[in-house]
């Protein structure tokens, strides 16, 4: 097994990585110190978490999460995070409380890395059923809503899922040579394949780019909005969580990316028409109004989703393996790239 690089040179910024790391018993010793909150190893249960490592804990003021960062956060960007939340929360979004340590401020540090706790929400499940989507959805407008009414600097995520398609295509002519030099895995021919074609659906998702995409409405935006990042309790949205890639882009994104992994998680990629209910929940709930621009852009902006974790294996200790587990997505992205009218019709007509 390949030992992941410490440092990964992207588009010409260098940022630092490192493994997932969980918190130890010592760790948490120290945090339950920082915090004034009594943890302990055997009260914990490991959560996994897709980017950074986290595991829930039972205290006397209730149960939390802790959660310890990769390193690229800093303590701007966190706090950044930090504050976003908590005004969401004063907005009245659902929105988990972020814990601060007696003195005011919301982190720690074990082992290098930053180290937040927020409290854990109780819920059921996350987002699973069409109905439940719809809500999602609904609950989007009125986050974008109030994102918009924040007053932040924004602090950029140093690393997120979002590149645009002129990104994108530079991030794959940057490890071009790096991939061409693993033919020895017994999948190479197959994800070169993918590859190659994900770079021919870029570029025309670029042509659309130059011309519309640029223009869309921007704002501050949750960056991961799917259905994993949205709890449910009985039958409504308990909390939206994992603010970690909050950024300015264009709110369609949001929307796009919401889409894009609801149809894949619920198996109904085939029937995107189911999709329009949950859009004109989002449409009616949000403010500005959605543009005519943003609905045009609708399938491009959902083409591109799953194509950046294409333009990103290349950085990755396994780019053949990366490149494959998202081979699947490249055929949808370039159905929705010759069908959008279709789309368009099924979504918003």
């Amino acid at each position: 097994m390949q030992q992941e690089p410490a440092h990964i040179t992207s588009l010409g910024r260098t940022v630092p990585v490192g493994p997932r790391m969980l918190p130890t018993a010592a760790d948490l010793a120290h945090i339950a110190e920082e915090y004034g909150l009594a943890l302990s190893a055997e009260r914990t249960r490991p959560l996994g978490g897709a980017v950074n490592g986290v595991v829930a804990a039972s205290t006397g003021r209730g149960e939390v999460l802790v959660r310890v960062h990769r390193p690229w956060t800093t303590p701007e960007r966190l706090e950044f995070v930090h504050d976003v939340m908590a005004q969401l929360r004063a907005l009245g979004l659902p929105v988990p409380r972020v814990i601060s340590r007696p003195g005011g401020r919301s982190w720690t540090r074990v082992r290098d890395r930053l180290v937040e706790v927020v409290e854990y929400v109780p819920h059921d499940r996350t987002v699973g059923s069409w109905g439940e989507v719809g809500d999602a959805f609904g609950l989007l407008g009125r986050l974008h809503s109030s994102l918009a009414l924040l007053d932040v600097e924004v602090v950029p995520a140093p690393v997120s899922s979002y590149a645009d398609p002129v990104e994108a295509i530079r991030m794959l002519d940057e490890t071009e040579t790096e991939f061409r030099s693993r033919p020895g895995h017994p999948d190479y021919d197959r994800a070169l394949s993918a590859r190659n074609r994900a770079r021919e659906v870029l570029g025309r998702l670029a042509e659309h780019w130059h011309g519309v995409g640029r223009r869309l409405p921007r704002g501050l935006v949750h960056g991961d909005y799917g259905p994993g990042n949205l709890l449910v309790r009985g039958s409504r949205i308990a909390a939206v969580v994992d603010f970690d890639f909050a950024d300015e882009r264009e709110r369609a994104f949001d929307v796009a990316y919401g889409l894009y992994f609801a149809l894949d998680r619920l198996g109904d990629f085939d029937r995107t028409a189911l999709a329009r209910e949950p859009l004109w929940r989002y449409a009616e709930a949000v403010a500005p109004s959605v543009t005519e621009a943003e609905l045009e852009s609708l399938p491009y902006e959902m083409a591109r989703v799953p194509l950046y974790w294409i333009a990103e294996a290349g950085y990755l200790p396994d780019p053949v393996g990366q490149t494959l587990e998202w081979e699947p997505h490249v055929g949808r992205a370039g159905w929705l790239v010759s069908n959008t009218d279709l789309v368009r019709r099924a979504l918003v007509d």
